[in-house]
C-alpha cells in the first residue's frame, strides 16, 4: 500500500487562509528554509518529527489510514535524500512555482485580451446583408 501526502502549497494559496491558519501551516515556511537547516533539524529526530507532521495534517476521519503505515514513512525517512528531496520540493512551491504560476497566468491574459481584441476587429469589420 503506497499513501501520498502533498501538502505544499503555493503564492495564491497562501493568501488564502487566516493568521491562526497560517501558524498551523508553519512547516510550509520551515521545510522550505535554506539548506540544510530543515535537513538538520529533521534528521536529527525524524520518527518524532513525521509522527508529529502526520498527525497534524491528517484528518481524523482517514488519519487512521495513515498512521498504519507510519512506520513505511520512518522507513524511508532513514534516508537523507528523501528528507531533501522533500524540503526542495517545499523550497520549489515557495519561489519558481510561484514565478511559473505568474508566468502562467501571464500567458492565459494575453490570450484572453487577444480573443478580446479579435472580437472588436470582426464585430466592427462585419457588415450584415439586408
Amino acid at each position: 500500500m503506497v499513501i501520498f501526502v502533498r501538502c505544499v502549497t503555493n503564492g495564491r494559496e497562501s493568501l488564502k487562509y487566516s493568521a491562526q491558519a497560517a501558524v498551523g501551516m508553519f512547516h510550509w515556511s520551515f521545510l522550505a528554509a535554506p539548506y540544510p537547516l530543515p535537513e538538520t533539524l529533521i534528521q536529527a529526530d525524524y520518527k518524532s518529527f513525521l509522527a508529529l507532521m502526520i498527525r497534524h495534517w491528517v484528518s481524523e476521519k482517514h488519519g487512521h489510514k495513515v498512521l498504519e503505515v507510519l512506520d513505511i514513512y520512518i522507513d524511508a525517512y532513514k534516508n537523507e535524500g528523501v528528507i531533501r528531496g522533500g524540503c526542495e520540493d517545499y523550497r520549489a512551491g515557495a519561489t519558481i512555482d510561484i514565478d511559473n504560476e505568474k508566468a502562467e497566468l501571464v500567458c492565459h491574459l494575453s490570450f484572453i485580451l487577444t480573443l478580446v481584441e479579435r472580437r472588436k476587429i470582426c464585430r466592427s469589420t462585419y457588415t450584415f446583408a439586408i
